[in-house]
């Protein structure tokens, strides 16, 4: 939580106008970005506590039933309209070059 805060207090104080904990660099005048620190802190956090529980896979291991596979494939036929109607969209939207895509409304 501390470094939250110091991070927090690096830059120009906008209120009294001070540097606060630049230390002689104008890089840190503008102070952090909210979300890049949110980020960091939260990425140091999860790296310190995968460390501290070890690198162990604690979940339960998945396996592929065969007859759930074919039984979702049989459904398929069911839900060819939605296929070709999304199928048509996709089409359209990559026919059109990136920077010019509009809504098909």
């Amino acid at each position: 939580m501390m470094i939250g805060f110091a991070l927090a207090a690096v830059g120009l104080d906008s209120v009294t106008g001070t540097l606060r904990l630049t230390f002689g660099f104008t890089s840190l005048l503008k102070g952090f970005d909210f979300l890049i620190a949110v980020i960091g802190l939260f990425g140091i956090g999860e790296i310190l506590e995968t460390l501290e529980e070890g690198l162990a896979f604690k979940g339960a291991s998945a396996r592929i039933n065969f007859k759930v596979v074919l039984e979702t494939w049989k459904e398929l036929p069911r839900y060819w309209a939605t296929s070709l109607r999304s199928a048509a969209v996709g089409c359209s939207w990559e026919s059109c070059p990136a920077g010019q895509r509009r809504p098909l409304s």
